[in-house]
């Protein structure tokens, strides 16, 4: 019994280990990333972004939603249809 506690402290010393290095990683790779500092368009909405000006700009075109408002849509339903 002592065996397989300490192989389930090790097993979840070693999972948690590998999630905070994931995490650091994924933090780190978004901090010093060199996209950060491209410019692009000013947002009309700090929870929105541009994704509301992309819809109406297809609805116009298109006239009805096609494929891209469909994966507008599925990004989180921030986009009312």
């Amino acid at each position: 019994m002592p065996q397989l506690m300490r192989l389930a402290g090790s097993l979840a010393g070693t999972l948690l280990a590998y999630g905070l290095y994931k995490v650091i990683r994924l933090i780190y790779g978004e901090l010093t990333s060199p996209l950060r500092d491209l410019p692009g368009p000013k947002s009309s909405s700090w929870i929105y972004g541009n994704f509301k000006e992309i819809w109406e700009a297809v609805s116009t075109k298109t006239g009805s939603p096609g494929r891209i408002q469909s994966q507008l849509w599925s990004l989180g339903e921030l986009c009312p249809p």
